[in-house]
């Protein structure tokens, strides 16, 4: 069978391999084309993207079909990070926004939601203190957070309380405020009637955005910025709240990870990793935002985002040709079939 492997830094390989060879070989193939370990490998497929989990003893045609793109990942511990340049573009409050979401945002719940009806170690519990002392020397990177639907919640999670096992607690603090407050959150504001949307969001293959970035910034009393490779664009939630610090998480199109400053380049120790900014030093925050940006710019420039409005899709159930989220979600409602592969 013939595949293309798309890498972290948004390369593209096509490899071959026979359909009886095992998942160890694909594995192997994809180490010798992309350098990222076999161990540190998560292999993704499908739309919206799901984790191979089987042995690596099980044949390749039980895991991938000919012709499918594999997105490959780093484990958990792995960065990506970059020598940072001041960018004087500064970031924008969404609060005014949010009754509209983004469009690719909007169309990826349409299609996770038409696609619905192991718990996380613990990171590391270092001091998680604003750390600023060490702020204006830090290198930014990228905590990569496993893509198991609930990548949001696990970034915020890792980022104010070092835990990758908050999804279950933050899903319902986003029920509660939403229950606990009618007049602001509804259907307007959700996007769909409150009930709906409550029942939905509490399902663990749910995707989390804009809303629960919202919430959870009240919830944790923190500012979120969330920084978008595609766009270059940068959005903070909470940020006229007076809140006393700010974390930062990264969005690539489909997927939410955690952002933090370390003092190596390379971040190797995750234990060193300061998690959240005190915003009471102006001057200090801009710089924080100028180094994020720049690493958010090395990333657009790689390619290493979705761009879900226009990609190729191809419906694995009847081989029917779609481009971007829209067209699949039309397509999955009005045929039942759910299985897709970016090509």
């Amino acid at each position: 069978m013939r595949l293309r492997v798309r890498d972290p830094d948004g390369g593209q390989h096509a490899l071959n391999i026979d359909d009886d060879a095992p998942l160890a070989s694909l594995k192997a193939s994809i180490e010798e084309c992309t350098g990222i370990p076999t161990s540190t490998q998560q292999l993704l497929t499908g739309f919206p993207p799901k984790q191979l989990d089987v042995a690596d003893d099980a044949p390749c045609s039980r895991c991938v079909q000919s012709g499918e793109t594999i997105q490959v990942r780093r484990g958990a511990v792995a960065v990506t990070a970059v020598e940072l340049e001041p960018h004087d573009t500064a970031p924008s409050s969404t609060y005014d926004a949010m009754s509209s979401m983004d469009e690719d945002e909007a169309l990826a719940r349409a299609l996770a939601l038409s696609m619905n009806d192991d718990e996380h170690a613990t990171a590391s519990t270092a001091d998680n203190s604003n750390g600023d002392a060490g702020v204006d020397r830090a290198y930014v990177v990228r905590r990569v957070i496993a893509s198991d639907n609930s990548c949001l919640f696990n970034a915020v999670g890792y980022c104010v309380k070092r835990t990758l096992s908050e999804a279950p607690a933050l899903r319902r603090a986003v029920v509660d405020a939403v229950n606990a407050e009618p007049e602001t959150f509804n259907e307007a504001f959700l996007g769909k009637p409150p009930r709906e949307y409550t029942e939905w969001i509490a399902k663990p293959k749910s995707w989390g955005g804009q809303v629960e970035l919202f919430i959870l910034s009240s919830f944790y009393g923190v500012e979120i910025a969330a920084y978008d490779i595609q766009t270059e664009r940068c959005d903070v939630y909470g940020q006229d709240k007076g809140y006393d610090s700010r974390i930062m998480v990264l969005y690539d199109g489909l997927h939410y990870d955690a952002m933090v400053l370390n003092p190596s380049p390379l971040g190797t120790d995750d234990a060193k990793d300061i998690t959240r900014v005190s915003t009471s030093d102006a001057s200090r925050l801009d710089g924080v935002d100028a180094k994020a940006r720049a690493f958010v710019k090395g990333q657009h420039d790689a390619r290493s985002f979705t761009d879900t409005a226009n990609f190729s899709l191809r419906c694995l159930v009847c081989q029917c040709g779609l481009k971007g989220q829209k067209e699949a979600v039309e397509h999955a409602k009005s045929t039942g079939h759910t299985n897709f592969g970016e090509y």
